[in-house]
């Protein structure tokens, strides 16, 4: 158990800048990518032949300055300097996650692990590039530089993986706890061999195990506030990997894979993040890309590939230190079996829809007390909203009008809390109204049923975008029979069939009577 410990403290050594953690203070930023980014384009102003790699070395070399006196310091802002200091250093003390910024888009995310994914993208495509110029030796030949094929990566062969480098690992605060032999193995590691995120994902796994965490992935958590965020509240004791990390690592292996496939333009670090966080895309209706990172990752892994690869990190661990399990002989074999779990139920977890949770939206208090479900249930109940009338196709825009129906339902109808238990935006999320467990008000007579979903708009002639219908269709519903809260052979209906109203509109209703669920009354 000792050295499993050491593990998950050589990863989070990775994460760690040297220096002291910055604390919210009144000359802070708000802790936000928006912030961010502007910091590091106000880098690159001064820095301007400074590449995407030698950027990251200055936001390094800020942070380390966070602990001098601020008149030995090079020309930065104050606030600019504790914002980099806060951004580099990931941590967490009881439950207030440290390092982890909110996005656009509604969703927290550690910046470590997407900085540190960047990074490795950058490194290998100056390597590839270096390889090409120099035409190589021939392949196969004596020196010949070993070639990645994508088949024996995570992703799928139309991508190539990018990893975290060990050598960055060590680099960091290495803990004395770590053996010698274990540092020797992790350093001479093939980086490409597994990503950062498979080596956290094996270790919270193998925690998970130990029964020395709650649950392998989570918690989520809230900001002490959404407009000026500078406190970050976990929902319950972190796992070996919490949502705003995984958030984190799956940007930058998306990045940082978008990065080395892209091997014509220069990276500017400001307009990478600005394009996959704040830009919409090509199309005018279309969501920023942040809302679709467990989409383009489930597009480019393999269960098969994953489970290797967290076997191969278990099995690294368990030859430097002779056991991990405490039970010697038997480690291999519980090893195969952490794996396959492993891979199992992290794509499971990455099928289900990423809800905006209620204090994100900034939800009024449910009035009195919520009736609790009997669950799984049997049923769903499709809605449209009517009003608001049009799609939200931001985070900001769909908080409003989450505020809006909830005071629409508390005040004018007197109803104790927002009806529907989830709420599909057309940005990429779910939003939480009352929930898995607290019966809804949705659809009268059937509310302990089953759950009431609502997409935001008025769909009599026109559908929701397809991301929207595919998030409540695909992922929902099979992320409720997945988590036990719907049975298997569950039934849908639209509102309509329900009671006397137009509702979810026509176009909608029409759509959702091709779904596999759907029945006539």
């Amino acid at each position: 158990m000792a050295s499993v410990v050491a593990a998950a403290a050589l990863l989070c050594s990775l994460l760690c800048c040297p220096g002291l953690r910055a604390e919210a203070s009144d000359a802070s930023h708000a802790f936000s990518m928006k912030n961010v980014i502007q910091v590091i384009e106000d880098l690159e102003v001064k820095h301007p032949g400074a590449s995407a790699r030698q950027l990251i070395d200055q936001l390094r070399k800020k942070a380390s300055e966070s602990s001098q006196e601020p008149g030995n310091r090079q020309s930065i802002k104050e606030a600019d300097v504790q914002l980099i200091s806060y951004i580099m250093t990931y941590d967490f003390k009881a439950q207030i996650e440290y390092g982890v910024v909110l996005a656009p888009d509604g969703t927290t995310v550690a910046f470590a692990p997407l900085l540190a994914g960047i990074e490795t993208g950058l490194k290998k495509r100056e390597e590839m590039t270096v390889s090409s110029q120099n035409k190589g030796p021939v392949p196969g030949g004596q020196g010949a530089e070993k070639i990645h094929h994508p088949e024996q990566l995570l992703s799928s062969p139309k991508e190539v993986e990018v990893a975290v480098g060990t050598e960055e690992v060590l680099s960091m605060k290495s803990p004395t706890s770590l053996s010698k032999r274990s540092q020797e193995l992790l350093v001479n590691a093939d980086p490409l061999d597994a990503s950062m995120l498979t080596h956290v994902l094996a270790i919270a796994y193998l925690q998970f195990h130990l029964h020395e965490s709650n649950a392998p992935i989570g918690p989520d958590g809230c900001w002490d506030s959404v407009s000026q965020p500078q406190i970050f509240t976990l929902a319950g004791p972190p796992s070996g990997l919490t949502n705003s990390f995984l958030n984190g690592a799956l940007d930058g292996f998306i990045l940082g894979n978008d990065i080395v496939q892209d091997k014509a333009s220069a990276v500017k670090l400001s307009l990478l993040l600005k394009k996959y966080y704040i830009s919409p895309g090509a199309a005018a209706e279309s969501a920023i890309e942040s809302s679709f990172r467990r989409q383009r990752f489930l597009a480019t892994s393999d269960i098969g590939r994953l489970e290797e690869q967290v076997k191969n990190v278990l099995l690294m661990y368990k030859e430097a230190e002779g056991q991990i399990l405490g039970r010697g002989p038997e480690d291999s074999h519980l090893i195969l079996s952490i794996a396959r779990k492993a891979a199992e139920t992290f794509h499971q977890y990455l099928a289900c829809p990423a809800i905006i949770p209620r204090c994100m939206w900034e939800a009024k208090p449910y009035r009195g007390t919520p009736t609790l479900l009997n669950t799984p249930l049997a049923y769903v109940y499709i809605h449209h909203t009517y009003e608001p009338g049009q799609p939200c196709r931001t985070f900001g825009e769909c908080a409003a009008d989450m505020r809006s129906m909830q005071r629409f339902h508390q005040e004018d109808r007197g109803w104790d809390d927002i009806g529907y238990n989830f709420v599909a935006g057309a940005d990429g999320y779910l939003y939480e109204g009352r929930g898995w467990t607290w019966q809804g008000a949705h659809t009268k007579g059937y509310n302990s049923k089953g759950y009431g979903v609502s997409f935001i708009g008025d769909y009599t002639s026109q559908l929701p975008p397809d991301h929207a219908l595919t998030l409540v269709k695909d992922n929902f519903l099979q992320c409720a029979v997945s988590g036990g809260y719907l049975i298997p052979g569950y039934t849908i209906h639209g509102h309509r069939q329900m009671g006397q109203t137009t509702c979810p509109g026509d176009a909608l209703f029409s759509k959702i009577q091709t779904w596999s669920g759907f029945k006539e009354v």
